[in-house]
């Protein structure tokens, strides 16, 4: 890698967006879309119930987290110190253990 230093010769590569709409040999997102549309309506009651309470554990998650980052920042902000809040947000050990 440190001898190769010359830039690649990019004219033979297609270009990522072909005008076929296809991604390395899949499909695009408006079929994508289709796709995702019709196994979710053919997706029986039991499994869409157990996808919507994953949904919800992380919507709640989040707003867990948002709260904690709100409290970071008005603590910050009151010692002076709000420019450095949420610059690393490491998960903490119980959300890693939630998450798992």
């Amino acid at each position: 890698l440190e001898r190769n230093t010359e830039a690649r010769d990019t004219r033979k590569r297609p270009h990522r967006k072909s005008s076929q709409g296809v991604w390395n040999g899949s499909m695009n997102f408006v079929e994508l879309g289709k796709l995702m549309n019709a196994s979710w309506r053919d997706c029986d009651a039991f499994a869409k119930s157990v996808l919507h309470e994953l949904a919800e554990e992380g919507r709640v998650r989040y707003r867990r987290r948002i709260e904690e980052y709100g409290r970071q920042c008005r603590r910050a902000k009151a010692q002076g110190q709000h420019e450095n809040v949420g610059k690393e947000t490491p998960i903490s050990a119980h959300e890693k253990k939630d998450s798992a």
